[in-house]
Formats: structure tokens, sequence, C-alpha cells
């Protein structure tokens, strides 16, 4: 038996807003940048790769993977 208590952190994003009067001699509205971590952190003292998968491994897809992802928002 295994304890598969954990704390879960699904998601973070930061992001930064251009002020508009930045954004006036290039003609564009609105911008924003951001970026997005998906599952960083997992806090366990289960001793496998993720207690809501026990049975998840290398070479499965069953294995939670962390997605970082960058974005751009503009509107002219």
């Amino acid at each position: 038996m295994h304890s598969t208590n954990f704390l879960k952190v699904s998601y973070i994003t930061l992001g930064y807003t251009f002020r508009k009067h930045l954004l006036e001699k290039a003609k564009i509205g609105h911008l924003r940048l951001y970026s997005t971590v998906q599952y960083p952190f997992t806090f366990t003292k289960f001793s496998g790769f993720d207690p809501e998968q026990a049975s998840a491994g290398i070479g499965t897809t069953d294995a939670m993977t962390c997605n970082l992802i960058f974005g751009l928002n503009v509107s002219f």
C-alpha cells in the first residue's frame, strides 16, 4: 500500500499587457504577451510519477506531462 496524498499545481499563467501610449506609433490597439505552464508541480511523498495515475511510467501514454505555452494577443 502507498499513500497517494498530493497537491498538484495545474496551471500558472503570467502575462503583460502593454500600455496604449507605447503602441500608438505602431498603430496597435491592444498587445498582450503571456506564458502558461500546465502541470508544473506535484507535491507528494508518492514514489511514482503521478499519484493520480499510479500505474503510469516512462514509455506509457498515461503519464502527465508539463507543457509550456507562449501566446500573443494583438488587435489593431
